[in-house]
């Protein structure tokens, strides 16, 4: 669960060790079950703040999830 801010300012470093780790998920053809849990979190809409029905549920994925290659 790296922010990804980390991941963007130390991209020099990480680059390549997560491109392994990545490639070698592909070329397994299996995905690490961590990646693929998420955080649910209430998105507020409109409204009360105070009243839940004005809450959605939102999943927060893990920053790798959301690499574009």
């Amino acid at each position: 669960m790296m922010p990804p801010k980390l991941v963007k300012e130390t991209t020099a470093v990480v680059a390549k060790p997560i491109a392994k780790i990545l490639n070698a998920s592909i070329d397994q053809g299996c995905y690490h079950r961590a990646w693929k849990m998420g955080q649910v979190m209430p998105l507020f809409e409109k409204d009360d703040e105070f009243n839940k029905a004005n809450y959605r549920p939102a999943t927060v994925l893990p920053v790798l999830n959301n690499i574009d290659i």
